[in-house]
């Protein structure tokens, strides 16, 4: 496949300027505002921040700080200095913007598919990452225009499965209703007809259309990379591998011989 370079104005994806931005932030070069233009361009900026642990320990308990220090000696040292925290979340941030304007240009594929944010989980949204700061959790927030969806609750043995539901259309449609309001949506077939309602089958949203979504992104950030002018530049290995319900992207840093710089995320 030949690769297509977007810096024209024709094309709402992802664009061999947002690369440059993106290598600013990878490559320490006025990173704060390379990463700013990277969120205009991307039409997503983080609503919340990722919280590293601090750790305190009073001067009333001497023997539980003892007891730590010991315990670091035989299991390594587990917090996160600031800097390299700092760092490793400015380079997920960076890569998610891309991502999510990557996305967005290939969820446009779906008629009535509206990807909206990224919601921030996990230990390092929650201050208990520690030793590497190699993993953040999000949550990707989606709707599918004029489709209300409600909760169905899910019981086993007369009692409510905590955590789990049925994804069920509010309104009452017909399979035709729905194959000509969403025509790729219903051939992935998401919708499925129980019981005179419409339910939506995570599991083909997961497989048929999230994962072609991500593939694809990477596969377009990739190719824009390739441009003359980016030609040589340590641009980080971006791979998804598929862990349902989850999609892991992990982003490779290589050539980094400083400790501040996390090799993997």
């Amino acid at each position: 496949m030949a690769s297509k370079y977007a810096d024209d104005s024709d094309t709402n994806g992802v664009r061999t300027t947002d690369i440059e931005n993106f290598l600013r932030v990878i490559e320490g070069n006025d990173q704060e505002t390379a990463l700013q233009l990277l969120y205009e361009s991307c039409g997503w900026s983080p609503a919340s921040h990722w919280q590293k642990p601090i750790t305190e320990y009073g001067d009333s308990h001497p023997v539980w700080k003892d007891f730590v220090a010991l315990s670091m000696k035989n299991i390594g040292q587990f917090e996160i200095d600031d800097e390299s925290f700092e760092r490793a979340g400015r380079y997920t941030n960076a890569v998610l913007a891309l991502m999510f304007k990557a996305m967005t240009e290939n969820a446009s594929r779906y008629t009535g598919l509206v990807l909206e944010g990224y919601s921030y989980q996990g230990s390092s949204r929650d201050g208990l990452k520690v030793i590497s700061p190699n993993e953040f959790d999000t949550m990707l927030t989606f709707h599918i225009e004029s489709l209300g969806c409600v909760e169905n609750k899910i019981e086993k043995d007369g009692k409510e499965v905590a955590g789990f539901c049925y994804i069920r259309a509010a309104e009452a449609f017909t399979m035709e209703q729905l194959e000509e309001k969403y025509p790729e949506l219903y051939r992935c077939g998401i919708f499925e007809m129980k019981a005179g309602s419409v339910f939506i089958s995570s599991r083909k949203l997961h497989q048929c259309i999230f994962e072609s979504i991500v593939d694809k992104s990477i596969e377009d950030i990739v190719n824009i990379a390739k441009a003359p002018h980016l030609h040589g530049n340590n641009l980080p290995t971006i791979k998804c591998k598929m862990n349902p319900p989850s999609i892991n992207i992990v982003v490779e840093i290589s050539d980094r011989d400083d400790d501040l710089y996390p090799n993997k995320i």
